[in-house]
Protein backbone atom coordinates (compact mmCIF):
# COMPACT_ATOMS: atom_id res chain seq x y z
CA UNK A 1 0.00 0.00 0.00
CA UNK A 2 1.50 3.57 -0.96
CA UNK A 3 2.17 6.51 1.38
CA UNK A 4 -0.75 8.70 1.79
CA UNK A 5 0.96 12.14 1.90
CA UNK A 6 -1.65 15.15 2.99
CA UNK A 7 -0.73 18.68 3.59
CA UNK A 8 -0.71 19.94 6.95
CA UNK A 9 -3.31 22.71 5.69
CA UNK A 10 -5.73 19.80 4.21
CA UNK A 11 -5.06 18.67 7.68
CA UNK A 12 -5.74 21.52 9.74
CA UNK A 13 -9.04 22.01 8.28
CA UNK A 14 -10.40 18.80 9.83
CA UNK A 15 -8.64 19.48 12.88
CA UNK A 16 -10.77 23.12 13.13
CA UNK A 17 -13.51 20.74 13.11
CA UNK A 18 -12.21 17.49 15.07
CA UNK A 19 -10.85 17.67 18.66
CA UNK A 20 -8.92 15.02 19.02
CA UNK A 21 -5.95 14.61 21.64
CA UNK A 22 -2.68 14.80 19.56
CA UNK A 23 -4.26 15.79 16.02
CA UNK A 24 -2.04 13.10 14.09
CA UNK A 25 -4.96 10.36 15.70
CA UNK A 26 -7.11 11.70 12.73
CA UNK A 27 -5.08 10.06 10.49
CA UNK A 28 -5.54 6.50 12.42
CA UNK A 29 -8.98 5.75 10.92
CA UNK A 30 -7.82 2.24 9.55
CA UNK A 31 -9.18 -0.66 11.77
CA UNK A 32 -7.51 -3.77 10.62
CA UNK A 33 -3.49 -2.34 11.50
CA UNK A 34 -1.18 -0.13 12.79
CA UNK A 35 -1.05 3.57 10.97
CA UNK A 36 2.54 5.37 11.44
CA UNK A 37 2.66 8.66 10.52
CA UNK A 38 5.25 10.92 9.40
CA UNK A 39 5.52 15.02 9.51
CA UNK A 40 7.97 16.16 7.29
CA UNK A 41 8.86 19.60 6.68
CA UNK A 42 9.84 21.74 3.58
CA UNK A 43 13.66 22.96 3.52
CA UNK A 44 14.58 20.53 6.49
CA UNK A 45 17.59 18.94 5.92
CA UNK A 46 16.69 16.05 8.62
CA UNK A 47 13.47 15.64 6.53
CA UNK A 48 15.12 15.09 3.06
CA UNK A 49 17.65 12.18 4.89
CA UNK A 50 14.43 10.57 6.86
CA UNK A 51 12.59 10.74 2.76
CA UNK A 52 15.06 8.84 1.31
CA UNK A 53 13.74 5.95 2.99
CA UNK A 54 10.11 5.52 2.31
CA UNK A 55 10.37 3.63 -0.23
CA UNK A 56 12.14 1.26 1.98
CA UNK A 57 9.24 1.42 4.70
CA UNK A 58 6.81 0.99 2.30
CA UNK A 59 8.42 -1.98 0.41
CA UNK A 60 8.81 -3.58 4.13
CA UNK A 61 5.80 -2.41 6.12
CA UNK A 62 3.46 -1.48 3.25
CA UNK A 63 1.30 -4.33 3.52
CA UNK A 64 0.89 -4.77 7.54
CA UNK A 65 1.07 -1.14 8.51
CA UNK A 66 -1.01 2.45 6.52
CA UNK A 67 1.46 4.63 6.01
CA UNK A 68 0.59 7.96 6.27
CA UNK A 69 2.63 11.63 5.57
CA UNK A 70 1.75 15.06 6.69
CA UNK A 71 4.00 17.83 5.17
CA UNK A 72 4.30 21.09 6.00
CA UNK A 73 5.58 23.90 4.29
CA UNK A 74 7.52 27.05 5.25
CA UNK A 75 5.19 29.45 3.34
CA UNK A 76 1.61 30.16 2.39
CA UNK A 77 1.03 28.79 -0.90
CA UNK A 78 -2.54 30.48 -1.21
CA UNK A 79 -2.43 34.44 -1.43
CA UNK A 80 -6.23 34.06 -0.01
CA UNK A 81 -5.68 32.05 2.16
CA UNK A 82 -2.63 34.04 3.43
CA UNK A 83 -4.29 37.43 3.76
CA UNK A 84 -6.63 35.80 5.92
CA UNK A 85 -4.12 34.86 8.48
CA UNK A 86 -1.58 37.66 8.11
CA UNK A 87 -2.12 38.07 11.61
CA UNK A 88 -1.20 34.48 11.87
CA UNK A 89 2.34 32.43 12.26
CA UNK A 90 3.21 30.77 9.41
CA UNK A 91 2.11 26.79 8.35
CA UNK A 92 5.50 25.11 10.07
CA UNK A 93 4.63 27.10 13.47
CA UNK A 94 0.87 26.86 13.45
CA UNK A 95 1.72 22.97 12.85
CA UNK A 96 4.21 22.75 15.66
CA UNK A 97 1.51 24.40 18.25
CA UNK A 98 -1.57 22.35 16.65
CA UNK A 99 0.07 18.73 16.55
CA UNK A 100 2.00 19.63 19.30
CA UNK A 101 5.86 18.86 17.67
CA UNK A 102 9.03 19.88 18.74
CA UNK A 103 10.65 19.42 15.61
CA UNK A 104 10.93 17.53 12.31
CA UNK A 105 10.44 14.78 10.96
CA UNK A 106 8.32 13.50 13.91
CA UNK A 107 7.02 9.87 13.70
CA UNK A 108 3.98 8.90 15.56
CA UNK A 109 2.48 5.06 15.45
CA UNK A 110 -1.09 4.20 16.82
CA UNK A 111 -2.50 0.62 17.05
CA UNK A 112 -6.71 0.66 16.38
CA UNK A 113 -8.45 -0.47 19.47
CA UNK A 114 -12.14 -0.31 20.35
CA UNK A 115 -11.60 2.81 22.47
CA UNK A 116 -10.30 4.26 18.84
CA UNK A 117 -6.40 4.59 17.58
CA UNK A 118 -3.66 4.51 20.82
CA UNK A 119 -0.45 6.03 20.53
CA UNK A 120 2.21 3.56 20.67
CA UNK A 121 5.29 5.39 19.46
CA UNK A 122 5.98 9.35 19.26
CA UNK A 123 9.98 10.73 18.36
CA UNK A 124 11.45 13.77 16.18
CA UNK A 125 14.47 12.89 14.37
CA UNK A 126 14.59 9.55 15.37
CA UNK A 127 16.87 6.88 12.73
CA UNK A 128 15.46 4.29 10.45
CA UNK A 129 16.66 1.31 12.70
CA UNK A 130 14.46 3.10 15.60
CA UNK A 131 11.15 3.30 13.41
CA UNK A 132 11.55 -0.16 12.51
CA UNK A 133 12.00 -1.56 16.11
CA UNK A 134 8.63 0.33 16.59
CA UNK A 135 6.64 -1.00 13.54
CA UNK A 136 7.69 -4.27 14.45
CA UNK A 137 5.95 -3.89 18.47
CA UNK A 138 3.03 -2.13 16.89
CA UNK A 139 2.93 -4.97 14.75
CA UNK A 140 2.93 -7.38 17.38
CA UNK A 141 0.79 -5.37 19.83
CA UNK A 142 -2.23 -5.25 17.08
CA UNK A 143 -1.41 -9.19 16.49
CA UNK A 144 -2.04 -9.79 20.15
CA UNK A 145 -5.51 -8.05 20.25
Amino acid sequence: MPIKTTAFAELEMKLNYDIRQSGLDILAVDKTRPTCVIVTREDCSDCESFEKSLPYLESKYGDTVTLERVHVTKKENDSEYRNLLKNYPREDQRAKRKLQLTGYPTVAIYIPSPMGPLQSYWDTEPSLEVVEKQLEKAISRFSRH
